[in-house]
């Protein structure tokens, strides 16, 4: 289905295909066609992507032809792209053509100067959308918004304009109607979250590769994780394993055996 969003597809291409569709670079001929994200995009469409910028030619899901586009791309992503061709999740060939002018988006917290002109279009856009009175922005917001740090950012700002618009019902946006600041706790915990679930994907498809019919990789990957979170606990609880057993969701007979398992109460 990202295939065919991309290039299209003929009739008949895919259960479902009752008709030709047009894809988005198709779409964008002659014009700019934007990609968010890009270093999410599968390995398989990479390839097609690569062909696409380099010689103008898309060919649609079930097509035989190429056809011939003329297009510019702009591309954004969160993640490390050099990172991600060093892990073989993108191809270095695409990341040189994509980076042929790049620019760096510095977070939010760091171009306080542009915090006013976002909230104040926020606040336009919000009031369309809901076909209300635009209210006005008081200068003592306008205070609290370059206050605080938008670990968020740009995302975050507009929630808080949002939030603000519901509770104000069209008056004065002042302070008092913003919510609670995201705790950088928050923000750092999503990034290690995404950074543990990326070692874990990488571990297992090495694995996978490497591995024999029979190889308990499940148990083998909790022999990895397991221990250091057991030993925080044990740590954090004094050793006390009834409290860290409710902690962890475990029955406490439960974690006495594991933590006998892993020498966890020894060390």
């Amino acid at each position: 289905m990202a295939e065919s969003e991309l290039f299209g597809h003929v009739r008949g291409a895919f259960t479902g295909a009752d008709q030709p569709r047009k894809g988005l670079l198709e779409q964008a001929d002659g014009g700019t066609l934007f990609l968010d994200e890009v270093a999410d995009i599968p390995m398989p469409i990479q390839v097609k992507l690569l062909r696409a910028l380099e010689h103008g030619e898309v060919v649609p899901v079930g097509a035989e032809e190429p056809g011939q586009v003329d297009l510019r791309i702009i591309s954004a992503t969160h993640q490390n792209l050099c990172r991600r061709v060093a892990e073989g999740e993108f191809r270095h060939d695409l990341y040189f053509r994509l980076v042929t002018f790049e620019l760096a988006l510095p977070p939010l917290r760091e171009r306080r100067e542009d915090i006013r002109e976002l909230a104040e279009h926020f606040v336009h856009l919000l009031a369309a959308k809901n076909h209300m009175a635009e209210p006005s922005i008081s200068r003592d917001l306008l205070v609290e918004l370059d206050r605080r740090p938008w670990y968020g950012n740009v995302r975050e700002l507009r929630n808080a304009i949002e939030h603000a618009m519901i509770l104000a019902t069209g008056g004065n946006l002042t302070p008092e109607y913003l919510p609670a600041p995201t705790p950088a706790a928050f923000t750092a915990n999503v990034i290690q979250e995404e950074a543990i679930a990326t070692l874990v994907r990488q571990w297992s498809e090495a694995q996978l590769d490497l591995s024999e019919p029979g190889d308990d990789l499940h148990e083998r990957l909790l022999a990895l994780v397991e221990p250091p979170l057991l030993e925080a606990a044990a740590a954090h609880f004094h050793g006390q394993a009834a409290t860290a057993a409710r902690r962890l969701g475990l029955h406490r007979t439960t974690l006495r055996k594991k933590w006998d398992r892993y020498g966890i109460e020894e060390r």
